[in-house]
């Protein structure tokens, strides 16, 4: 059963890959022609579709610890995960 499933696993895994290298072409096609059309959003075969620039702050934790090591010592803390792989 193990091994079955870790077999499906890879193959899933594979033909989304496959599906990947079909949907970027179509996702830039659509991109291009809103692009032209100069819209952040369309309407298409009763869907939304929205491309838009999305802007965040984001905290630049390299200068942080290079102009107070201190306070980035004081304040970080460890966080554990589970990282699931299969090779």
């Amino acid at each position: 059963m193990l091994a079955a499933n870790v077999a499906a696993i890879v193959a899933i895994r594979a033909q989304i890959e496959a599906l990947k290298t079909q949907l970027c072409p179509l996702e830039d096609a659509v991109k291009i022609e809103m692009a032209e059309r100069n819209a952040e959003e369309i309407t298409a075969a009763g869907h939304v579709v929205r491309w838009k620039v999305v802007t965040s702050k984001r905290l630049d934790t390299a200068a942080l610890k290079k102009a107070l090591p201190e306070i980035v010592e004081q304040y970080t803390k460890e966080a554990r995960a589970c990282r699931f792989t299969v090779d």
